[in-house]
């Protein structure tokens, strides 16, 4: 029991830490993540931070990964009783209202991918995210309409579509309603309103 509570409070220092670096990035961009920075916004010593993490590259790394578990965790609590229609809608459309009432969040995500590019690991990172999304709308594709002649396509197609409406949400040439209409115009012309069927109000 010692060892799982000591288990348990190592996580919640680590991940403060964690939101700390995502706070320090929301502030200053991603160039402005040091050690020192990152303590001071999570109130610790440098010494705590370096406990858990001993180098800047570490500290983003982690970070970018929480991040993308922390996405994932809350798409499969939203959608644990909905049928694939409104999965797949939340999947492709639940960044983009972060990026318009809350941009903070989107924005953080975008400074991990421009840092990819100086960051092999991170880059793997975020491509595996984004592969296990795209075989996640082809699943869910091929439930929709088991005909389908090539989900896989379609579901990397679709999150194509999705990055895109998100960046242009956050960049201000989408407004969300326009981003979502791409998305919607995007499933329909894969697998037409009519295979939606009953999921079909949450295209609205």
């Amino acid at each position: 029991m010692t060892d799982q509570a000591s288990l348990r409070r190592h996580d919640q220092k680590s991940t403060e830490i964690l939101l700390a670096v995502w706070r320090v990035i929301a502030e200053r961009g991603i160039s402005g993540v040091t050690i020192r920075a990152v303590a001071a916004r999570a109130g610790v010593s440098v010494g705590r931070v370096q406990h858990y993490f001993a180098t800047k590259d570490e500290l983003i790394r982690a970070s970018a990964d929480l991040m993308i578990s922390a996405a994932e965790s809350i798409h499969t609590e939203a959608t644990a009783a909905t049928g694939p229609a409104a999965e797949l809608w939340d999947l492709l459309t639940h960044p983009i209202p972060h990026a318009s009432a809350s941009p903070t969040g989107t924005a953080v995500f975008y400074s991990f991918v421009a840092d990819s590019v100086r960051d092999p690991q991170i880059a793997a990172i975020l491509a595996s995210a984004k592969s296990g999304a795209a075989e996640r709308a082809a699943a869910l594709l091929a439930q929709l309409d088991p005909d389908l002649p090539d989900p896989d396509a379609a579901g990397r197609e679709l999150i194509a579509v999705s990055d895109g409406a998100t960046l242009g949400t956050l960049i201000g040439s989408l407004n969300p309603d326009q981003a979502r209409a791409v998305i919607g115009s995007a499933i329909s012309r894969i697998i037409g309103e009519d295979v939606i069927g009953a999921g079909s109000q949450h295209l609205a």
